[in-house]
């Protein structure tokens, strides 16, 4: 089983994304600062990090930097509001992909299948960086 650490300051979107991954047989943990996500990485590094970038104290972009510099070899899907990923490419080194809020459910499937190699429950196809609002549900919160 895959698990999957998600980094997010609205427990809305914690509930969501831990209820859509969990359907598709991942375990998932939830954190709410940079600071909880850097603690738990230490301990026991998931198989993909999916991480906001608008944290409270150590944002986004800093917990990349951080793992940057560690050298830690871990796919990280970044997932924040459209305005901030387009006006921040540089702050996104070091993800492997990202996609903007609200996060459609079938792009989620097919971005983290794609990051963790493997074919999740209903999903498939390969990782992809994703921005542009398409038909579908979404996890907005």
């Amino acid at each position: 089983m895959k698990h999957i650490l998600v980094v997010d300051d609205d427990p809305s979107v914690q509930r969501l994304m831990r209820r859509l991954l969990e359907l598709l047989g991942c375990s998932v943990e939830a954190v709410g600062s940079g600071e909880e996500c850097l603690r738990r990485l230490e301990s026991d590094p998931p198989d993909l990090l999916i991480l906001d970038l608008m944290l409270p104290g150590l944002d986004g972009a800093a917990v990349l930097q951080r793992l940057q510099a560690r050298r830690l070899a871990l796919p990280v899907l970044v997932l924040s509001a459209k305005d901030e990923i387009e006006s921040l490419p540089g702050e996104l080194a070091g993800a492997s992909a990202y996609l903007t809020k609200p996060v459609h459910v079938a792009e989620l499937v097919e971005v983290v299948n794609g990051l963790l190699g493997a074919a999740l429950a209903g999903g498939g196809g390969g990782a992809r960086a994703a921005h542009e609002e398409g038909p579908g549900g979404d996890t907005s919160g």
